[in-house]
């Protein structure tokens, strides 16, 4: 694929832009776009390059694989620190997704906890209750004894 030049209008003097390098390296054309996008919404000439081919960019700061997000070489360290921004920033939305989804895993496994619980004041509860019900049954019985007393 062919840069898209058209994607842009530089400011200035067009000579000044005529040196496209790689500022960074897409996994994929939906990925590279965004970034051009992003770089052209800050006043930077940006246009995606080639994957393969005889058009190959000069290699910028080791990066050497995807396909490449071209801005003019005066503009680059501009252009690294926007890329670096929006990187941190999706890195940081993506480590409180994952807090957020660890305290909820951890209110999750409290809860069942709580749940599954059996503690001492359960058992005597239950044996309360056990005795309870005994005593009331054995009331019945005396009260059923003393009629059959009074009847006979």
């Amino acid at each position: 694929m062919a840069p898209k030049e058209d994607d842009f209008e530089p400011a200035g003097d067009a000579e000044e832009f005529s040196d496209f390098v790689p500022a960074v390296f897409a996994k994929n054309l939906e990925e590279a776009e965004e970034y051009r996008e992003i770089l052209n919404d800050h006043d930077i000439p940006a246009i995606v390059g080639q994957q393969d081919g005889e058009d190959k960019p000069k290699q910028s700061r080791g990066m050497t694989r995807g396909l490449p997000v071209l801005v003019p070489e005066v503009l680059l360290d501009e252009a690294s620190e926007i890329i670096a921004d929006l990187e941190e920033d999706e890195e940081d939305e993506f480590e409180d997704e994952e807090d957020e989804e660890e305290e909820d895993e951890e209110d999750e496994e409290d809860e069942d906890e709580e749940e599954d619980v059996f503690d001492d004041d359960d058992l005597l509860d239950e044996e309360e209750d056990e005795d309870e019900l005994e005593d009331d049954e054995e009331e019945e019985e005396d009260e059923e004894e003393e009629e059959e007393k009074d009847e006979e």
